[in-house]
């Protein structure tokens, strides 16, 4: 029931100062003629009355005792990820919001307790920062892109975050087949709501690097200074998935490349529970940094968790 929290989040624009970060996931249900395109989103966000992180599905309203939904209680940390003491996660058997922590401590010396709390463990949450992703094997004789670190820019083009080299010469983002500069830095498009514009939002685009945010691939005017694109339509690079290739353009021509595009940790003392059905690496974002959330239950006593 927790899985819903898993993913990338990335920080939005224009929120007052009250620090959000978004992740929006795509679901396909395969239907007879037609399949529904459906998505699920979360939030984390430090909620201005409580002074607490909260992940949730809505920015407002504090904390909800819900299946998907946490938070946390030190409201000293700046960042998710500098969130100590455990987080207060949805447990089923307890209808409530627990923390795995919490209980393990009021239970010590009780060992029908603790053997109890093996049978229906509470999930335990994690955050991982990174700064940027790193592109890798750019294939030579091309133009571009410039192998070496994106990090976070701070607009959203289309709903999804935006990345620059350090020198700005190149951009990484996401953008409609057909789409446009006024209407890709459209609020609208970062406010969406997903229940009722899902097919909007997961409309055909593609991932793109070229000097500049917005081009298009299909534009003769960027040819050649366009660099590379992915086809896929999910939401951050880090959601690309593993067996798609990156169309590098090489003497006017796209050809299908061996290039990555992978995520860079931040050099902090956190670890990241990998989600017991995903193997890849994951990654988070932000303005500098992001969290990347993952609630799996708890490792038995004894066994380290598995970590990335």
């Amino acid at each position: 029931e927790n899985e819903a929290m898993n993913g990338m989040y990335f920080k939005l624009t224009s929120t007052f100062g009250v620090p959000i970060f978004r992740m929006v996931k795509k679901h396909v249900e395969p239907g007879r003629i037609w399949d529904t395109i459906t998505g699920t989103e979360r939030f984390v966000f430090k909620d201005p009355v409580l002074k607490c992180w909260v992940v949730s599905d809505t920015t407002t309203g504090g904390v909800k005792i819900e299946p998907g939904n946490a938070f946390s209680d030190d409201q000293a940390a700046d960042r998710p990820g500098d969130a100590v003491g455990g987080w207060y996660v949805w447990h089923t058997q307890s209808k409530t919001l627990k923390s795995q922590k919490e209980e393990i401590l009021k239970l010590t010396g009780d060992e029908i307790g603790l053997a109890k709390l093996k049978e229906n463990p509470i999930d335990e949450i994690k955050f991982h920062s990174i700064m940027g992703f790193e592109i890798t094997r750019v294939p030579v004789g091309v133009s571009g892109p410039l192998a070496g670190i994106m990090v976070r820019q701070a607009g959203v083009y289309y709903g999804r975050p935006v990345y620059e080299n350090e020198t700005s010469t190149q951009f990484m983002y996401w953008t409609k087949k057909d789409g446009d500069l006024d209407e890709g830095f459209d609020e609208e498009w970062q406010n969406i709501d997903l229940v009722a514009n899902a097919k909007k939002f997961f409309c055909e685009g593609y991932w793109a690097i070229a000097p500049r945010v917005g081009m298009l691939k299909d534009d003769p005017n960027n040819d050649p200074n366009f660099f590379a694109f992915l086809d896929d339509n999910c939401v951050t690079p880090w959601e690309i998935p593993s067996e798609k290739k990156w169309k590098v353009r090489k003497q006017g021509k796209d050809v299908d490349s061996d290039m990555k595009v992978k995520e860079v940790e931040m050099e902090l003392k956190r670890q990241y529970v990998d989600p017991k059905d995903v193997s890849r690496d994951q990654g988070g974002d932000a303005s500098a940094t992001t969290p990347l959330l993952s609630s799996d239950p708890p490792a038995p006593a004894g066994d380290a968790s598995a970590t990335t």
